[in-house]
């Protein structure tokens, strides 16, 4: 009986020092619970000093905290909850906290993600590159070393290549040529992980011939010399070939697309490629064809609609009686 006392003994003693090795980490976790996450921290950090340390709960605990005091003034404290449940993955010898942890992890990094998105909204594109790629590294660091990102680079530099694009109407010079080259950097990267995407197509090509046509039509001849004149008209051309194959894909992927339609006629034509100008004008045409007769009719006098019916009519979808009518009424307007 002596023997079975000392190992009852032994066993008290033991559980004792769990409790008291838990000490802190109970009292984090009550303050936890009662919102005080300030008080909840300190003693939570007291407890990784002391034996706790060795107990995976107190990890989590510790994630938890720096979690919850997380804001804009305090983003390091994302990390140190990282960090926290990394210790806690290490600390838990059986895995039985396995599943638990790991969703800890992925609602903490996944937070990288949704800082992308709100920077996109708030015009930060660079913070939100950063985040977007911090959310990837850690995902494949901490959860899965396989995942296949394709799908979300498509979705999100797409969003990314929109916003750039849309902010070079509001800029000029090197300004201009800083976000061209970062915009179409985007949408290279989504046609890197799908070359027919349509979105990345149109959006690039769009871009490249908008750049080669503000080069052309902006040339002030009385001020600038002949070089830079030819110079410019070189280069306007090198940026209509590269928004050709790509205004090419949007098509094959949808040809009735006006957009892509217009396109498609602005850089044949700009190309002096006349042939195959009139083949996608002419389709263009054959669709806005019932839109301008409806003009037409709610407003007789509307010139500009008129100009369209006569050049309609006398070029791509000829037809010598309907552009004589149009075109008498043109001229009676005035031209």
């Amino acid at each position: 009986m002596r023997l079975i006392k000392n190992i009852l003994f032994s066993v008290l003693l033991s559980v004792a020092g769990q409790v008291y090795a838990q000490e802190y980490t109970a009292k984090a976790h009550a303050q936890f619970q009662a919102k005080d996450y300030d008080s909840a921290r300190v003693l939570i950090d007291y407890a990784i000093q002391t034996n706790e340390k060795y107990n995976s709960q107190t990890w989590q605990l510790r994630g938890l905290i720096y979690r919850k005091l997380e804001s804009p003034e305090n983003i390091s404290y994302r990390e140190v909850a990282i960090e926290s449940f990394i210790q806690a993955r290490q600390t838990d010898t059986t895995q039985i906290y396995k599943e638990k942890i790991n969703e800890y992890l992925y609602n903490t990094i996944i937070r990288y993600y949704n800082d992308a998105v709100t920077y996109l909204n708030e015009f930060k594109y660079t913070d939100s590159e950063k985040s977007y790629l911090m959310f990837k590294a850690r995902y494949l660091e901490l959860i899965d070393a396989t995942k296949n990102f394709a799908n979300e680079d498509i979705e999100y530099y797409n969003a990314l290549g929109g916003g750039y694009t849309k902010q070079l109407g509001q800029l000029s010079g090197k300004d201009y040529d800083i976000v061209f080259a970062l915009a179409i950097s985007a949408l290279g990267k989504v046609l890197d992980a799908d070359s027919m995407n349509y979105l990345a197509n149109l959006n690039a090509a769009v871009m490249y011939y908008n750049r080669g046509a503000d080069l052309i039509v902006n040339q002030d001849p009385e001020n600038t010399s002949i070089e830079v004149l030819m110079e410019n008209i070189a280069t306007a051309e090198s940026l209509f070939l590269k928004a050709l194959p790509l205004m090419q894909k949007a098509y094959a992927i949808n040809p009735t697309n006006i957009e892509v339609l217009e396109g498609l006629s602005g850089i044949y034509y700009s190309l002096n490629d006349i042939e195959n100008h009139l083949v996608y004008q002419t389709q263009l045409d054959k669709i806005n064809l019932p839109k301008f007769l409806e003009i037409y009719q709610n407003n007789p006098n509307d010139r500009e609609n008129l100009r369209q019916l006569v050049r309609i009519y006398s070029s791509t979808l000829k037809d010598d009686a309907q552009y004589l009518k149009f075109k008498t009424i043109l001229d009676q307007l005035g031209g």
